[in-house]
């Protein structure tokens, strides 16, 4: 049987694989504008998102690697969304006073595309921050990923109640 918060079924899979796509259609074309107006001049800028990106991997990665087995391992779906999701919130929260936002915002926005797609690769059904350490570390745990959790809790009543009426 499946569970919430690890395992998908189609409409999450698909439902993550168009949000994924989307976003980083969103990045990718606010990029290509920022190029046509501004020409090699924002290469400075794109070298930032990098950075940012980089940044944000390396904390994941980190994060998980410290705690996945201790912590993460355990059935505490929603203690694990908090130690996952609430880092990324904190700092758009302490960048967003204290600096622009912009390049963060679009370094966080192709993190979260990015995992998006590979949660719809991997089949995974949690929390998309953690895509790429499962991946490389080779161990999922139960997360939910809010708002999304919705669609695998809707597609799981859905498929019970048809698996009941057969």
């Amino acid at each position: 049987m499946s569970r919430v918060g690890i395992d998908v079924g189609t409409a999450g899979r698909l439902f993550r694989l168009i949000l994924g796509v989307g976003i980083l259609f969103f990045v990718s074309y606010r990029i290509l504008q920022a190029w046509i107006a501004f020409g090699a001049a924002i290469a400075p800028a794109v070298i930032t998102i990098v950075i940012y990106f980089a940044a944000i991997l390396a904390a994941y990665l980190a994060l998980y690697w410290l705690i996945g087995k201790r912590v993460l391992a355990r059935d505490r779906p929603w203690i694990n969304t908090l130690l996952i999701v609430g880092p990324p919130y904190l700092m758009f929260i302490i960048h967003l006073t204290l600096y622009r936002i912009d390049l963060l915002l679009m370094a966080l926005l192709l993190y979260i595309s990015i995992s998006l797609i590979l949660s719809w690769k991997i089949r995974y059904g949690g929390c998309e921050m953690v895509s790429i350490p499962i991946i490389i570390f080779r161990q999922r745990c139960t997360t939910y990923c809010i708002p999304i959790v919705v669609v695998d809790v809707l597609e799981r009543r859905w498929a019970e109640r048809k698996k009941m009426d057969s």
